[in-house]
Formats: C-alpha cells, structure tokens, sequence
C-alpha cells in the first residue's frame, strides 16, 4: 500500500497492528483492508478528490473493519470510534473527525452516501461486487458469518442475501461506471441464473 502521509502512516501501523492479531478471518483480514485501500486511493485520484478529504477517506478505511473484532453487529460504529479515538489521539480537529467517523459508518450495507468521499468509500469496501473473483469472495464472506459471527445461514438464504445486495447496489463514480458496473451486472445475471438453478432442484 503506499502511504503518502505521516498521519496516514500512524494509522496504518496501529490499525494493521490490531487486524492482523484476527487475521483468521475468511474476509475481513488484512487482504481486503489493503484491496480496499488500494481502490480507494486509485478512486481518489482519479475522481479528482482533494488532498484533505483524500487523507481522511484512507484514514476511514484503514480502521472501517476494526469494530469486526470487538461485536460482528453495529461493528461499523465501533470501527467509526477507534478511527476517531486515534485522530483526536493525532490532535486532528473535530470537523475532520466526523468526517472520518461518517465515511466508516457509511460501509453499513447499502447505506446512503451522498458525496463524492462517500460513495468512492462504499465503491472500494464493495469493489469485489464488480470483479471477477465476486463469487469466490462471497463464499469467502458466507464462511466468516457463520464460523465468526454464528449465524445460521443455509446456502440457499445466502445466495438470496447475496443477490438482493448485488442487485441493490450500484457504482456511480465515473470510473466505477466503466471498470466495475458492466462485470456486477454480469454477476447479478450469474446469481439469478443460480437462483433459478436451485428453485428448480427444490
């Protein structure tokens, strides 16, 4: 990952620090965080965001799975309150701090986001939706609920989860549009069709 800042460096060591002592995770590990930053970073430039708002995205994605660890449920709000328990710990002014703490909290599915900073955060967290590794990534997520979170989720109400989110979301920047939105759609046809597939078999 490159890190372009010494604010952003701190983050990095203390938020990596604490995921990678649960890096057994399926999903949520050290992998998606640096997919994620990585998109981010990518999306930033090239949606041209400005420098402060940049730092304070891939701040709030360095620490948007944190909360993961401390409770599975809500863990978007806890991951928003070590981000902001760090920066004022950095004496970062409380207007960048909510900021930050908004842009985490807008990882919770489907949640609304309203700027340019929002919606490149919801576009990297869900990238895999528009990739063509989706449905391995998605199995990957299955795995993590129900050994990590205990849920009891059978296949057939995953595939179901997974198509309404599929469906649900869609990638808005300029360059989502032209690299992400064609292949989610495809995914979204593949996801129907083994919908279908298991309606049939039933």
């Amino acid at each position: 990952m490159k890190i372009a800042s010494p604010l952003l460096r701190e983050a990095h060591i203390i938020s990596e620090a604490y995921i990678r002592a649960h890096d057994d995770y399926p999903y949520h590990n050290l992998e998606h965080t640096r997919q994620v930053y990585e998109r981010a970073d990518y999306l930033a430039e090239h949606e041209g965001l400005d420098a402060e708002s940049r730092e304070d995205l891939l701040v709030a994605v360095l620490f948007h799975d944190t909360g993961f660890f401390d409770r599975y449920d809500d863990n978007e709000i806890i991951g928003a309150e070590y981000a902001a328990r760090f920066l004022r710990n950095q004496g970062v002014h409380e207007t960048r701090i909510n900021h930050v703490r908004s842009l985490v909290v807008c990882t919770i599915p489907l949640a609304p986001a309203t700027t340019l900073a929002h919606r490149i955060m919801q576009e990297s967290d869900l990238d895999n939706l528009g990739r063509e590794d989706a449905m391995i990534r998605t199995s990957h997520l299955y795995d993590e609920l129900v050994q990590k979170a205990g849920k009891n989720l059978s296949p057939w109400a995953w595939l179901e989860a997974s198509l309404a989110l599929f469906c649900g979301f869609q990638f808005t920047t300029r360059t989502g549009l032209a690299e992400r939105e064609p292949m989610r759609l495809r995914n979204v046809e593949k996801l129907r069709q083994e919908t279908e597939r298991h309606k049939k078999s039933a």
